[in-house]
């Protein structure tokens, strides 16, 4: 296996092991609620809602959401509470 640094050259590949894992994606938040967070088909206390997403369970945000209401496409559509999000691990 060919590698740059700390000098070129060539290793046996056999020798090697990731040193770091990917990083998640721009728009994975982490769900940080004990009791879940509901996820409602509008950005509204009043909407129904459509599931609960357990703690610690990564949805995907679409954008950054408008008065603390944020959509989400995975792991399904709605809108979430963006004071129970922090970002992924």
């Amino acid at each position: 296996m060919p590698i740059s640094a700390p000098l070129q050259g060539y290793v046996y590949a056999g020798f090697l092991t990731s040193c770091q894992s990917s990083p998640p994606p721009q728009n994975c938040r982490e769900v940080s609620a004990k009791g879940g967070l509901a996820v409602r088909r509008e950005s509204s206390i009043k909407s129904a809602v459509v599931r609960v997403v357990t703690n610690g369970e990564n949805v995907a945000i679409e954008n950054r959401g408008v008065n603390g209401w944020v959509p989400i496409s995975a792991p399904l559509q709605g809108y979430v509470s963006a004071s129970y999000l922090t970002y992924c691990p």
